[in-house]
C-alpha cells in the first residue's frame, strides 16, 4: 500500500494538475489505494472457516 502511494508524493507532476485535482493517472493510483484499503478492511472481519 505504500508503493502504490508513494507515486503521489514522489511524481507530484505526474499525479496532480492542482492541489486535490489528480490527472488521470492519480485518479487510478488514488482508485488502487481505496481498493486496496477495502480488501483490508474486508478481510480483517472475516471469521476463520473452523471458527464458524
Amino acid at each position: 500500500m505504500v508503493m502504490t502511494g508513494m507515486v503521489l508524493i514522489l511524481l507530484p507532476t505526474v499525479s496532480w494538475d492542482a492541489p486535490f485535482v489528480p490527472t488521470l493517472e492519480g485518479q487510478y493510483v488514488i482508485k488502487n489505494i481505496a481498493l486496496i484499503g477495502l480488501v483490508i478492511s474486508i478481510a480483517s472481519h472475516i471469521k476463520p472457516l473452523r471458527s464458524r
